[in-house]
């Protein structure tokens, strides 16, 4: 009954993340498609929670290395990128596309990876997204990486 209840659990709540992530008309568009390689990706430092709730997936930092600009505009070479997940990448997914929305810090979103069908590009000059990791006051994004590697420098 305890496993019943934990998987009831578990899909209630990645229902309502789908559902919530969705619900924006602006947040399934892309800016750019790029094609490159992770060379590094960190997690931001884990959400604490006193009231029991369960964290499925949290801020990540993505380091891309850039090879191509197949759609919209971004820079080649490495590219700071953020990104929602519950773990790391495989290492050996090696040069992909990856879909990216402009965000309210300036850099980009991942939305998806690898090829993506009926995914429609955002209107020029439309609304951004908001970043998925913000930083507080007197921090910067780049405060926010350096945590995360401190906190996870020992992980294999």
């Amino acid at each position: 009954m305890k496993l019943l209840s934990a998987a009831v659990l578990v899909a209630t709540l990645i229902g309502s993340t789908a559902h919530a992530q969705g619900s924006d008309d602006t947040a399934e568009c892309y800016d750019a498609v790029v094609k490159g390689r992770i060379v590094e990706q960190t997690p931001s430092v884990f959400p604490e929670s006193d009231d029991g709730t369960i964290t499925l997936v949290w801020p990540w930092f993505l380091k891309l290395d850039v090879r191509r600009v197949v759609v919209g505009t971004a820079s080649t070479g490495p590219l700071l990128v953020l990104s929602m997940q519950h773990t790391s990448f495989r290492k050996d997914l090696g040069w992909r596309r990856w879909w990216l929305r402009r965000n309210s810090l300036g850099g980009f979103n991942l939305l998806r990876f690898g090829e993506v069908e009926n995914l429609p590009r955002c209107s020029t000059g439309g609304e951004v997204a908001d970043a998925l990791i913000r930083p507080g006051p007197n921090q910067t994004l780049e405060e926010l990486l350096q945590e995360g590697q401190r906190a996870y420098r020992h992980r294999p």
